[in-house]
C-alpha cells in the first residue's frame, strides 16, 4: 500500500510539473509588447521549423521551463520566416536566437548555441 501511495504521489508531482509549462505561445506583436512593458520575464525564441539547431534549443527550453522555479517566465516563439518585423526591431541576425527580457528591457541573448549550460545561464538571467 505504501509503495502504491508513493507511486501515485510521484506521478501527480511529475504531472503537475509538466502542466506548469504549456509551451511557447506564437509571437503576436501587441501581446509581446504588453508582456515586455509589464516588466514580466519573457523569453523570445527565434525559431524556424526547418532548423535543427532551433529544434534542439526548443527541446532544452521546454524541459528547462517545466521546472517550477521558471514558472513566472512567459515564453514566445518567433517564426524566423514570417516575423521579420520582430527581427528588425530587436536586431536579430540569425535563427536559433534566444532573447530574454526582464524589467521591460533585453537582459540576455544567445544565438546558434545548443549547450544546455549556456541556455540555462541565459534563461536564468530572467529570474
Amino acid at each position: 500500500m505504501r509503495r502504491l501511495l508513493l507511486a501515485a504521489f510521484a506521478f501527480f508531482t511529475l504531472a503537475s510539473a509538466a502542466l506548469a509549462f504549456s509551451g511557447f505561445a506564437p509571437y503576436d506583436k501587441a501581446k509581446f509588447d504588453s508582456l515586455v512593458q509589464s516588466g514580466a520575464p519573457v523569453i523570445a525564441h527565434v525559431h524556424a521549423t526547418w532548423c535543427s539547431t532551433c529544434k534542439r534549443q526548443e527541446t532544452i527550453l521546454n524541459d528547462m521551463l517545466k521546472d517550477p522555479r521558471y514558472s513566472k517566465i512567459q515564453a514566445v516563439r518567433v517564426d524566423y520566416d514570417k516575423d521579420t518585423e520582430f527581427q528588425k526591431a530587436n536586431k536579430v541576425t540569425s535563427r536559433a536566437t534566444i532573447l530574454v527580457f526582464k524589467g521591460g528591457k533585453e537582459v540576455s541573448r544567445l544565438a546558434l548555441d545548443t549547450d544546455p549550460a549556456h541556455i540555462k545561464r541565459t534563461v536564468d538571467s530572467a529570474l
